[in-house]
């Protein structure tokens, strides 16, 4: 999995890491936003934290980090198609609001694919389409182009999260559902939802509900964030 630390651990720029689900130590790749992992595991996207904040790919192993974009679009999150040769991004450009955007990672062209405010993080297997929210819902949009198609059966108030890897469900969840925060997978043809999980702590004392969902591809792991506020409770006697 790949993660940034900040504040006073990360530094002024943050670190980004790269670590292993076996158990062992991090391992520190360089500074910026972690954003994702190649297809292949070698390459690691990253964003700076300057305005507007550029692409960056940092190795895994030996090799040397590669500044992909000089642009005036602030990126701000990415996906890599399958192919591992281009990334569909969220990115705003000065004066407009956020889209979608693809990007070919050896030439640098960019080209926008969806209209302003149009956005979603959910990017099919085959790498040919996305899942954005899109007027009162969700559709289903072309990559290489076209018009998207509708998914009758999500209200805005779902937040899909990705695709399963036969390309016929989505992994959804409803930020205004109480704790703890539970998975559906939602069947495309049918509309069908089902409970796929329920996260969350075995202790949640100071816990909040769980956030930054994220899936593997072949469905068998999953990892969420979860934050704790804890105070300590006083009795003081004597006052006068």
């Amino acid at each position: 999995m790949l993660f940034e630390e900040e504040g006073e651990g990360g530094g002024s720029d943050y670190t980004v890491y790269m670590r292993p689900t076996d158990g062992s130590a991090a391992v520190a790749l360089g500074h910026g936003t972690g954003v994702a992992l190649s297809p292949d595991n070698k390459w690691a996207l990253t964003a700076t934290l300057k305005t507007p904040a550029q692409f960056v790919l940092q190795p895994t192993g030996a090799g040397e980090a590669r500044t992909i974009t000089t642009d005036q679009i602030d990126h701000l999150g990415g996906r890599f198609l399958p192919d591992g040769k281009r990334i569909v991004f969220a990115g705003r450009e000065s004066g407009h609001a956020a889209r979608l955007y693809l990007l070919d990672i050896e030439s640098g062209a960019t080209k926008a694919i969806t209209p302003e405010g149009a956005l979603g993080p959910a990017l099919s297997p085959d790498g040919k389409q996305i899942v954005v929210r899109w007027k009162a819902g969700w559709a289903r949009w072309p990559i290489e182009g076209g018009d998207p198609i509708s998914l009758p059966g999500l209200s805005k108030d779902d937040a899909p999260i990705s695709w399963t890897a036969d390309g016929r469900q989505l992994y959804l969840t409803r930020p205004d559902e109480a704790r703890p925060r539970r998975v559906y997978l939602f069947d495309i043809a049918t509309q069908k939802r089902t409970l796929w999980k329920s996260l969350g702590p075995q202790d949640w004392t100071g816990a909040n509900n769980p956030y930054n969902v994220s899936i593997s591809r072949d469905g068998k792991h999953y990892v969420y964030g979860v934050s704790r506020t804890l105070g300590d409770l006083y009795v003081v006697t004597g006052l006068k």
